[in-house]
């Protein structure tokens, strides 16, 4: 039996690398930091490259390429509709063509390819990054304008909204 008035000496074993410690495991995943921050957003940015690289070499258009669910089945532009397409423009760099098929995915991918060149050269400075979450607000808020965009895109009302829908060309 070992107690206080044991006289053996305490012997601190360190885990082998790559296992967390159980002050590690206490502190949550905020406090642990990689030893290779870049993974993550080197992992993200190929598998997007990948995808993007897919779309452009498959030139996607209304005739090879099966049509959204939602206007198969239900005949109407989901707010999706065409971001294939607007992606294999944006690739060819051609915004206008992007715009004409989906002007949100237009709007907001070149956004998202800047926000991942910050997450990367921070990645790689070695800033320490805040976890984002989301609040609900804003979930909210993008649900409600992506169902409004839905909304606007398929209604038929010359001239103003029908440039909105996911044109075929």
């Amino acid at each position: 039996m070992s107690g206080p008035l044991d006289n053996t000496p305490s012997v601190s074993v360190e885990p082998p690398p790559g296992v967390l410690s159980v002050q590690d495991r206490a502190a949550g995943p905020t406090e642990h930091r990689s030893s290779r921050p870049w993974v993550a957003p080197l992992a993200t940015g190929a598998a997007v490259a990948g995808g993007c690289a897919a779309i452009a070499l498959l030139q996607p258009s209304d005739g090879d390429t099966p049509l959204c669910w939602s206007r198969a089945i239900f005949g109407f532009d989901c707010p999706f509709c065409g971001g294939m397409r607007c992606v294999a423009s944006l690739m060819r760099g051609d915004w206008l063509d992007a715009a004409d098929h989906n002007v949100v995915a237009a709007l907001i991918l070149p956004v998202v390819a800047v926000a991942w060149a910050v997450w990367m050269i921070r990645a790689l400075r070695g800033d320490r990054m805040r976890s984002w979450r989301p609040r609900a607000i804003v979930v909210v808020a993008a649900l409600v304008a992506l169902v409004g965009f839905s909304v606007v895109r398929n209604l038929d009302v010359a001239p103003w909204t029908t440039w909105l829908a996911a044109s075929a060309s």
